[in-house]
């Protein structure tokens, strides 16, 4: 029972105190509020690179003495007077002001006024600035004008920074993060928007730009932005040729390509509704020869100007959409040669080749002693021209194979020989180089010869019989290239006896490919497909 009393007396003594403690006078509350120091934060203002003004108003000091007011500063979020402080110059009632120096460029800073009294410390409000920065500030705002190989890009420069501006622009590259040690274009020192233009970019690109600003402190740069280049066109590509390694051309499905920029940007230097440009052949950069063909006519076209202008210098018929002109061959002194197919019906393949003697003023022609297709060719050094071919037998995918030397006389006589292969395939792409030959074609066959064209051998590539190869090229004896369905690119470096698959991110059909004579590598195909390695 004594714990019970015990219990009860220690609640009622709890009891009392807290009732007594409510009913301390109202004047003694009233008192404590009033020992309350009551402070204001001024505005940040006049913010430079390294300093600022800050300041407040002591509004009542509690009825006690000032013994100090001023800011109190940091980096981080709601100083007090054990961080930075700074005092004003006297401890009274009413507004003061602070200047605050040495701070750090491009940096935030939190700042509140304090006050304090024998009794109290108070604090104004929490405030942030951010001091300027040394350089100036520039902004990328928009991409606009994005053509196969310019743009236009809007900057802004919002101030110069602590000393005067001498350069401003956008820099640009294939890279993130470009800087002015990439491509970049100056564009004077004002203030405030300016347009840059950009100029000689690749075409079907990615590029990233950043404006910038230049002063005597450093360059600062906006926000990375980014766009791509289109193609020149979406048709389909047949062939390319490059003559040096600045000029190159490409025909295509309505349109013909030059380029004088070693393939940077490609320009239509021919554009037709109706005719499918099959095969391209410069002799030089001024004289060059296109064939194509529209729904029943297939024709050859001459320039003597590089281009701007063209001539028609051959037309053949067969009566059906299925005509093509599949490659074109000059020797110089006016001597031109093209192959072409046609198919009679539905099952056949009619090759044939002409002649002129004259710069195409007058033709002769030749057809395959056999019904076989001429799907390509190459002209070797004795100006003999080598034709891949091929004779539908049982199947869509089932052929003969046979190489035709065509022989074009100095007296305008023409002569057609035939080798017969052993094996099943239709050649669609050879080169020659020097004393060797090779070529491919259908179910990954690749065909070499080392006597000039005479007698051939024919093996698969591993792991290609799939795909069907459309065109071969050799910078050397030892180096050489492959394309084919699929975005397929081949390598080899040991004179074709193992090839090597390379990337070129892209599921489009290579039809033809060049090589530049400082070894950079343009695959051509579908759907304006343009690809270029460079070694």
């Amino acid at each position: 029972m004594s714990k019970i009393t015990n219990t009860i007396q220690l609640l009622v003594v709890l009891f009392l105190a807290l009732f007594l403690h409510s009913c301390k006078p109202v004047e003694d509350v009233n008192a404590d509020q009033a020992s309350k120091i009551s402070i204001t934060s001024s505005p940040v203002t006049a913010i430079t690179y390294t300093s600022a003004i800050c300041g407040g108003t002591v509004n009542s000091a509690g009825g006690f003495d000032l013994l100090e007011r001023g800011v109190c500063y940091a980096t981080i979020p709601y100083p007090t007077v054990k961080n930075i402080k700074v005092k004003a110059a006297s401890a009274v009632l009413g507004s003061f002001q602070i200047t605050l120096d040495g701070l750090n460029s491009e940096t935030k800073y939190y700042v509140r006024s304090y006050a304090i009294s024998v009794k109290d410390t108070a604090y104004g409000e929490h405030l942030e600035f951010t001091t300027n920065s040394l350089l100036p500030t520039v902004t990328t705002n928009e991409i606009s004008a994005i053509t196969t190989s310019n743009a236009q890009v809007l900057s802004t420069v919002v101030a110069v920074g602590a000393s005067p501006l001498e350069q401003r622009g956008v820099c640009w590259s294939t890279t993130t993060n470009p800087t002015v040690a990439n491509d970049k274009t100056t564009d004077g020192v004002a203030i405030g928007n300016v347009n840059s233009a950009i100029l000689g970019l690749k075409q079907n690109t990615r590029y990233y730009v950043r404006a910038y600003a230049k002063n005597g402190n450093g360059v600062a740069y906006g926000k990375e932005l980014s766009f791509t280049t289109p193609m020149p066109t979406t048709e389909d590509l047949h062939q390319v040729q490059f003559i040096s390694n600045t000029i190159g051309f490409i025909a295509g499905n309505k349109v013909i390509l030059k380029t004088i920029n070693g393939g940077d940007t490609w320009i239509k230097i021919r554009e037709s509704s109706s005719v499918n440009f099959t095969s391209i052949h410069f002799e030089n950069e001024n004289l060059g020869y296109a064939g194509g063909n529209d729904q029943y006519y297939a024709y050859v076209y001459k320039t003597t100007d590089g281009g701007l202008n063209w001539s028609q210098v051959a037309k053949e018929w067969s009566g059906n959409e299925a005509l093509r002109v599949t490659g074109i061959f000059t020797s110089g002194n006016n001597a031109v040669s093209f192959i072409f197919n046609a198919y009679p019906n539905a099952s056949q393949i009619s090759g044939a080749i002409s002649f002129s003697s004259d710069g195409g003023a007058n033709w002769s022609k030749r057809s395959a002693p056999s019904i076989f297709g001429f799907n390509c060719g190459a002209m070797n050094t004795a100006g003999n021209v080598l034709i891949g071919g091929s004779l539908y037998r049982t199947g869509p995918t089932t052929y003969t194979v046979s190489v035709f030397t065509s022989t074009f006389l100095s007296n305008g006589s023409t002569t057609i020989s035939e080798k017969v292969l052993d094996g099943a395939a239709s050649m669609y792409g050879m080169h020659i180089l020097g004393s060797k030959a090779y070529a491919v074609g259908s179910e990954g066959k690749y065909f070499t010869s080392g006597d000039g064209g005479l007698n051939w051998s024919m093996r698969s590539i591993a792991g290609y019989t799939n795909e069907t190869l459309k065109d071969v090229q050799f910078m050397n004896s030892q180096k050489g290239y492959i394309v084919g369905t699929n975005g397929l690119l081949l390598k080899t470096v040991d004179g074709g006896l193992s090839w090597f698959k390379e990337p070129t991110d892209t599921l489009e059909q290579f039809t033809s490919l060049a090589i530049k004579p400082d070894g950079t590598v343009f695959a051509v195909g579908s759907k304006g497909e343009i690809f270029r390695k460079v070694l």
